[in-house]
């Protein structure tokens, strides 16, 4: 899979590696993704690469800043903010102050904020303090900060890693299918100046020993249906999309027949996510959610994965936390 150039990433070995992923969703808003690759043998590091996918707060609690502190994270190996909603951006500069240092690789989407090729416009005064935040730091004026986009049919790699210990390897690329560059180009050329910000939005497939998994951000259909279906045929793990809205319904078409597990979050001001689309993921696999239009007594909901890949077959654990419910149970 790797061809030449990857960061290796030394481990005791396989049987110790364990991926954590947390699905992070508010009562009413707001989502994170932190990924967490663990040796859970060395004790003075355990954590050896991690990644953030956007942020929130919600009143005074920020999750994925707790998330990181619980496993000792001090400093980031990728950040990536994908597209600039409110519910996708919010805290992101605490965090960037926090854990991102010269090492972390910043990932933000192209044609975006206070260049000539914008074709964005931030009218929200939150939002635009958020994102004024953001921009504000040194940090993003460095180059370690990465723009992307793929082209159509395009899986532009942005990170490759081995995680080699004495009894084998793990390969992981880390891939940028989202946003299209054809597409915002042509905005660029045409002027367009106000689109919809979800079209700026970045999703990924990280392949582990050929294993995919989706990250879908907010990606939206004419997006979805311009990146390699061989790819996303392979994707065994979705987290859906734009919290299940019709927006992104082509998805699931490229998927396999049957998946491992597919998630989501919520965005109760905007009535989602949508029953029937989480149905139709029902069919392919199981699904959970960080909540549910019916169930937030509390202030947040967490989806935690853990894999093993140091077996044949694959081990898979799941556990769910707070407002965080299995769908398939719960129709």
């Amino acid at each position: 899979m790797l061809s030449g150039g990857e960061t290796k990433i030394p481990i005791t070995n396989l049987d110790n590696l364990r991926v954590k992923i947390f699905i992070v969703g508010y009562e009413k808003q707001g989502e994170s993704v932190i990924i967490l690759f663990i040796d859970n043998k060395n004790k003075e590091h355990p954590v050896k690469y991690s990644i953030v996918i956007d942020c929130y707060k919600y009143k005074n609690k920020n999750i994925t800043d707790e998330i990181l502190r619980r496993y000792s994270v001090k400093t980031l190996s990728m950040l990536c903010w994908t597209h600039p909603h409110i519910d996708h951006s919010q805290n992101i500069d605490a965090l960037i102050k926090k854990y991102c240092k010269d090492s972390t690789q910043i990932i933000l989407p192209e044609h975006f904020y206070n260049k000539p090729e914008d074709i964005i416009t931030i009218n929200n005064k939150k939002l635009k303090e958020a994102v004024d935040k953001i921009f504000s730091l040194n940090r993003l004026k460095r180059k370690a900060v990465t723009l992307v986009s793929a082209a159509a049919g395009g899986y532009s790699e942005v990170k490759s890693i081995n995680f080699s210990g004495i009894d084998g390897d793990l390969p992981v690329s880390i891939n940028i299918v989202t946003p299209i560059s054809s597409i915002l180009a042509d905005y660029a050329k045409n002027d367009c100046r106000n689109i919809d910000k979800n079209e700026l939005s970045i999703s990924i497939i990280i392949n582990i020993n050929e294993y995919y998994l989706y990250f879908g951000g907010d990606a939206i259909n004419v997006h979805i249906d311009k990146i390699n279906p061989f790819y996303l045929g392979k994707c065994r793990f979705v987290k859906i999309p734009h919290h299940s809205s019709k927006t992104s319904t082509h998805l699931i078409n490229y998927l396999p027949q049957k998946i491992d597990t597919a998630c989501t979050t919520i965005f109760n001001t905007h009535d989602l996510p949508n029953t029937n689309i989480l149905n139709a993921y029902c069919s392919i696999g199981d699904v959970f959610a960080t909540g549910k239009k019916s169930n937030n007594k509390y202030e947040y909901g967490i989806i935690e994965y853990e894999y093993d890949f140091s077996k044949t077959e694959i081990n898979i654990d799941v556990y769910l936390y707070k407002n965080a419910i299995h769908i398939n149970d719960n129709n």
